[in-house]
C-alpha cells in the first residue's frame, strides 16, 4: 500500500472545489431541512455546524464527525449501522425520511459530464495513476473527444452505506482500482484506528515486502530443488510475504496487517514470483562493474546510476515515486532486502 502525495498547492485547490460544487448544489437542502420542526432538526442542525469538517475535513477529522454522531445522536447511528435486511420496515422509513442520499448526492457527483467539477474532475485534478490499496493496477484518467470517461473507482474508507453522511467527504474517496473497491473491500467497515488510510500514510520501510523461501515441510519434491536455484532466478518455491520494519510500533502492524488481509496482497503478490526472478537474473547481468561502465559510456543519458538502474529494473526503486509504476514498491523492497544492483 502506498501514500497518495498531493502537493499542499493541489490539496488546497482541490478542497476549495470540491466544497464550492457542495455549496453550489446540496447546501440549500441542508439548509432548509434544518429548518424543519421534526425529530431530526438536531441532527440535521449538526450537519450544518459541521458541514465543511464534513465535506473537506482530514481523515481524523471525519473520525471525530463519526464519534460526536455516535456520542450525540446513538439511535440514528445505530440505524446506519444495521444492513439494508437488518432494519424494520419502520427503520427503512426512518431513513428514507432523512433525505441523506440527497443531501450527500453521490450518485450525481458520478456523472460524466457535471458543469465544473464531479468525479471525473477530481481524479483528473489529484492525478493519481496506481492504486495506492494494491500498487498492482494502472488507474489513469482519460476523457476522449466523444466525451466517454475512463477513471478510477471512488472506495469510501468510511463506507457509505454505514456513513451516509460522509458519501461526499472528499478525503473520503480514495482513487482505487475496481478489485481492491468492489471485489475485496467493498462495504467492509473501515475504522480510522484499525486501517490505514492512503491519504495519510503508506506501508513505507515500516511494512515491507520480503522474500520467503519454504521450508522442507512445505515442498512436495523437495529432493529435487536445488538450494541455489532460487539465487539464480530459477526457483518458484519461495513466498512474496510482508515484515514489519525496524522499530515499528504495534499499532501500526495492527493496522497494516488487517489492510493486507482485507486486499488479499500476499495471496495476489504471490503470482507476481516471476517479477523477482527477473531482478535476481538481472542483478547477476547488471553487476557493480556493469554500471559503473554503462554511467560512464551514456552519462549524456542518465543523470545519476540510479537512473540507469530504473532503466534496468523497469520500475522506479525511491519510496517518492512509488505511485508513478504498477509494482514498484514490490520491486524496491526485494531490491533492498536482496541487496541487488549495488553499485557503491
Amino acid at each position: 500500500m502506498i501514500k497518495i502525495n498531493i502537493s499542499k498547492a493541489k490539496r488546497e485547490e482541490v478542497e476549495e472545489k470540491h466544497y464550492q460544487y457542495f455549496k453550489d448544489n446540496f447546501l440549500d437542502k441542508l439548509i432548509s431541512l434544518s429548518k424543519v420542526e421534526d425529530s431530526f432538526r438536531d441532527f440535521y442542525r449538526f450537519l450544518l455546524l459541521n458541514i465543511e469538517q464534513i465535506i473537506t475535513g482530514r481523515p481524523k477529522e471525519l473520525n471525530d464527525v463519526i464519534i460526536k454522531i455516535d456520542n450525540g445522536f446513538p439511535y440514528l447511528s445505530s440505524l446506519f449501522k444495521k444492513g439494508t435486511r437488518q432494519r424494520s420496515g419502520h427503520e427503512k422509513k426512518l431513513i428514507n425520511k432523512l433525505n441523506l442520499k440527497n443531501i450527500f448526492n453521490y450518485d450525481a457527483f458520478l456523472k460524466p459530464d457535471p458543469p465544473d467539477w464531479g468525479a471525473y474532475q477530481l481524479t483528473k485534478n489529484l492525478n493519481v495513476n496506481i492504486c495506492p490499496y494494491c500498487n498492482r493496477q494502472y488507474i489513469v484518467t482519460y476523457h476522449s473527444e466523444e466525451k466517454k470517461v475512463i477513471r478510477p473507482q471512488l472506495d469510501h474508507f468510511f463506507a457509505k452505506s454505514i456513513y451516509p453522511y460522509l458519501a461526499l467527504s472528499l478525503y473520503n474517496l480514495i482513487p482505487s482500482c475496481n478489485i481492491c473497491n468492489s471485489r475485496l473491500k467493498r462495504d467492509t467497515e473501515f475504522e480510522y484506528k484499525k486501517y490505514i488510510h492512503p491519504y495519510e500514510e503508506g506501508f513505507g520501510d515500516s511494512m515491507k515486502f520480503s522474500v520467503k523461501i519454504r521450508e522442507e515441510k512445505d515442498i512436495n519434491n523437495y529432493n529435487d530443488l536445488k538450494y541455489l536455484d532460487f539465487f539464480f532466478g530459477e526457483s518458484d518455491e519461495f513466498d512474496i510475504k510482508f515484515k514489519a520494519g525496524k522499530e515499528v510500533n504495534n499499532e501500526f502492524i495492527k493496522k497494516a496487517e488487517n489492510n493486507i488481509k482485507v486486499f488479499k496482497l500476499e495471496e495476489l503478490y504471490d503470482f507476481h514470483k516471476d517479477n523477482v526472478a527477473e531482478l535476481i537474473k538481472k542483478n547477476m547481468i547488471y553487476n557493480k562493474d556493469r554500471i559503473k561502465e554503462l554511467y560512464q559510456n551514456f552519462n549524456q543519458l542518465f543523470n545519476s546510476k540510479d537512473d540507469i538502474v530504473r532503466m534496468i529494473v523497469s520500475n522506479y526503486i525511491t519510496e517518492d515515486n512509488l505511485d508513478k509504476r504498477v509494482l514498484a514498491k514490490l520491486t524496491k523492497d526485494i531490491c533492498e532486502e536482496l541487496n541487488l544492483f549495488d553499485y557503491t
